[in-house]
């Protein structure tokens, strides 16, 4: 799928990002993490540039980039990202439902850190 939307779509394309950010999903779930991370780190810096900084899906890509880091041991940088995403959505009034699971996440995550 991911290729296809990259050819039809173009490699930036809002389609195409959410491809890439479900194959990163599926690696993740499978146990590549790095593959996973490295999908999300792009998918991130994709949905910044054409998106911009609080659309409702580069919040999410940068929760998701979260929970990855912090499932390889990098809870500082996954603290940080989680707390840039609901800072972002509270700015906004954001009211998915995800946010507040990603406080949920952050407050659990603030205890490793500290």
């Amino acid at each position: 799928v991911l290729a296809d939307r990259v050819e039809v779509l173009g490699e930036r394309h809002p389609d195409t990002l959410t491809a890439r950010a479900n194959l990163a999903t599926s690696y993740r779930s499978v146990g590549r993490v790095p593959d996973a991370i490295t999908l999300q780190e792009r998918v991130l810096a994709d949905r910044v540039e054409v998106l911009g900084e609080r659309h409702p899906d580069t919040l999410t890509a940068r929760a998701n980039l979260a929970s990855s880091y912090r499932s390889v041991g990098r809870v500082p940088e996954a603290t940080s990202l989680l707390r840039q995403a609901i800072d972002q959505a509270d700015a906004l009034d954001y009211t998915h439902p995800h946010v507040a699971s990603w406080q949920q996440a952050l407050n659990s995550w603030q205890s490793d850190v500290d």
